[in-house]
């Protein structure tokens, strides 16, 4: 049928239009956490190091206050735009449309089998409205979820 076929191509459109958006906005954020996290262990180990008295290096107290700066930018950073929990929310997002996307598909090939075209065309309709329904709450749960995290570091 090709109102079947048009309905497939809406959901496909849509699906990877969202799909594409989380596959691509998954590794910066992971790279972002990892990169913030070792910075700031490499920061934090580098300060008792420089500061052993028997060290010879000039202006020994300018590093140290540059390196404990440092930890404070990577740390604001890492606290503002929490990159691990954006990267737990898109890869989530990414993982639960793609499950929807198989669901909705094996539904689409159970009302083709169908005999009654009307019925048939009835549940492609109920299948695909529960997709786009389903696939909306999890980007909006995601976009929630995003701004949540988003927050200024305690001033205490």
């Amino acid at each position: 049928m090709e109102i079947l076929d048009e309905i497939e191509q809406l959901i496909i459109s849509e699906m990877n239009v969202a799909h594409s958006f989380y596959a691509t906005h998954v590794a910066g954020p992971r790279l972002s956490f990892r990169i913030l996290g070792t910075s700031t262990l490499f920061l934090s180990v580098a300060i008792p190091f420089i500061s052993q008295s028997e060290l010879p290096l000039e202006h020994k107290s300018l590093w140290i206050t540059g390196l404990s700066l440092g930890i404070t930018v990577v740390t604001g950073i890492s606290t503002f735009f929490k990159p691990d929990e954006t990267w737990k929310l898109n890869m989530g997002a990414k993982l639960n449309l793609e499950s929807l996307f198989a669901i909705w598909k094996l539904e689409c090939l159970e009302t083709r089998s169908l005999p009654d075209t009307s019925e048939s065309l009835k549940k492609h309709f109920e299948a695909s409205r529960r997709f786009l329904r389903s696939a909306q709450a999890i980007t909006a749960a995601n976009t929630e979820g995003f701004f949540t995290n988003v927050s200024f570091p305690d001033a205490k």
